[in-house]
């Protein structure tokens, strides 16, 4: 009897560690951005003709993912072409977050860091 509830006690523990590791790594997916884990995500989202507006001689198209822009970080997408619709390379983009002061709390600014990560698209 001693002998079998030590091999129930050793398989209650092994099966009690791999479910709490189960589910630590389920946790840490739920709260991880998959989109910032894949190399290519940006590609699906880069905006078409429609999605671009006139701004001077420029077009540009944004984008922020997620969608919904959550506390942590977030991910702006500009696209910049020229008035014939072409990629404008080395172009000096800056992007600039606010947040409107709400009650007694401050308006708040955040910077994002932009760089160019395909000929015309910029990411920060």
């Amino acid at each position: 009897m001693n002998k079998w509830m030590n091999g129930l006690r050793k398989e209650y523990f092994i099966g009690l560690s791999v479910m709490m590791a189960m589910l630590i790594i389920a946790l840490w997916g739920v709260q991880k951005d998959w989109s910032t884990m894949s190399p290519f995500s940006t590609q699906n989202t880069l905006a078409t003709t429609a999605d671009f507006i006139n701004a001077g001689p420029f077009q540009l198209a944004v984008s922020v993912q997620p969608e919904t822009p959550q506390v942590g970080k977030n991910r702006v997408v500009i696209q910049v072409r020229d008035n014939q619709g072409q990629p404008l390379q080395g172009a000096k983009v800056r992007a600039v977050g606010e947040m409107p002061a709400m009650g007694a709390m401050p308006a708040m600014y955040a910077q994002a860091d932009i760089t160019e990560i395909a000929p015309g698209v910029y990411q920060g």
